[in-house]
């Protein structure tokens, strides 16, 4: 915590915990993230960090039987 608030000046550092997350949920919210950018087709990915020359929707999203259900408040 202390390194990434010396490297990031200006701003504010916290826990998960301060949000009401624990930090054993770090992984999976992460990954929640990156599957919310992928069903709405945003890009989620960053050339910067991959090497790759443009952002792009990374992984698939394979539907139950049932398909993916509409978001909610999208009636």
């Amino acid at each position: 915590m202390t390194g990434l608030a010396d490297a990031l000046p200006g701003t504010r550092v916290v826990t998960f915990e301060a949000h009401d997350l624990p930090s054993d949920a770090v992984e999976a919210v992460t990954f929640a993230a990156l599957a919310r950018q992928a069903v709405l087709g945003y890009p989620n990915s960053i050339p910067s960090a991959t090497g790759a020359r443009h952002a792009v929707v990374m992984g698939k999203i394979i539907p139950g039987f049932r398909g993916i259900p509409p978001a909610r408040g999208s009636d």
